[in-house]
């Protein structure tokens, strides 16, 4: 692992040492409690999205029907295929007299995706991409399943729109949910239930979101110079990480990170 120092903060590269996924999640717990002592937290961000606004909703709408087309979309519990079965025959049954049955709305699915996108009805496709975009793109809350909404909103501390990234503000950012997460377990369970790939301060208890230590955005790379995973820090007070939080990680991986 490498330590950079950098014009905004610092850049530990990890690449996929720590593993890739679930396989990564008590490291990567560990990393994140090196940041925060008794009288800190740990504050992670669950971003909500705009659907009106959203930048890239008609690339990912191109995207899910392309998936499902070719019969890659994740459907474990076939829900979405049984919907767009219902879509195909109802499309259908607008033009022609045809009877409802199970065979006829299989066969209706065989031919649409055995027929090219291209030559295939644009009214249909557009019903098709926005049934997927709806069921499969979670821009807010309340899109996801109710033991997420639960755990974010017991969690919950700031709501705002507050952008600590380091590329410019989206339009489409609805909020952010910045939530108090201060156990290891918890912290292993957020990365299952939302995303390993953490955005949080670290703040200390009880005040202002402004007054936040340090903000780490622990991220995916892909470039000639480096390829993996990366983690971002920033820190409000210069030095403080390299007096406090440095030495406590290399404690934890055993002095395998090296200072350039």
């Amino acid at each position: 692992m490498k330590l950079l120092i950098t014009q905004d903060g610092y850049r530990l590269e990890i690449g996929y040492e720590l593993g890739f996924g679930p396989s990564s999640y008590d490291s990567l717990a560990d990393i994140i409690d090196a940041f925060v002592n008794e009288e800190m937290i740990a504050m992670h961000a669950f971003i909500e999205w705009d659907k009106d606004l959203y930048s890239v909703k008609n690339m990912l709408k191109d995207d899910l029907l392309e998936f499902f087309h070719y019969d890659v979309l994740h459907d474990e519990d076939g829900k979405q295929t049984n919907k767009i079965k219902d879509i195909i025959y109802s499309h259908y049954s607008e033009m022609e007299t045809i009877v409802e049955s199970d065979d006829l709305k299989n066969k209706l699915l065989n031919d649409f995706r055995s027929t090219s996108l291209n030559e295939i009805d644009n009214s249909l496709r557009e019903k098709i991409k926005d049934y997927l975009f709806g069921i499969n793109n979670k821009c807010s809350l309340e899109d996801w399943n109710i033991h997420t909404q639960e755990f974010v909103k017991k969690r919950s501390t700031f709501y705002n729109k507050e952008w600590l990234f380091d590329y410019e503000k989206p339009i489409d950012l609805k909020g952010i949910y910045w939530i108090s997460i201060q156990s290891k377990e918890d912290t292993m369970y957020w990365f299952d239930l939302y995303d390993w790939s953490f955005k949080c301060v670290i703040i200390d208890k009880h005040t202002d979101f402004a007054m936040y230590h340090y903000f780490l955005d622990f991220t995916e790379e892909h470039g000639d110079e480096f390829d993996g995973m990366v983690l971002k820090i920033r820190e409000n007070t210069t030095g403080r990480f390299l007096l406090s939080v440095l030495p406590r990680l290399q404690k934890i991986f055993s002095d395998r990170i090296e200072v350039v």
